[in-house]
């Protein structure tokens, strides 16, 4: 069994406002991880905390 764990961020915009991962953006991490044969992807960025949406 092969297990992939994709971790969900969000993104920050240039004006320092943040919004979260479009559909489109998840689904490219999840199969940037199957294809390159990533164990663990981070898709987005987790900090700063207090700018999260």
């Amino acid at each position: 069994m092969v297990y992939r764990e994709v971790r969900l961020g969000f993104v920050i915009e240039k004006n320092n406002s943040s919004r979260w991962l479009t559909n489109s953006e998840i689904a490219k991490g999840i199969i940037d991880a199957i294809k390159q044969e990533i164990p663990e992807k981070h898709v987005g960025v987790f900090e700063p905390w207090n700018l999260r949406p």
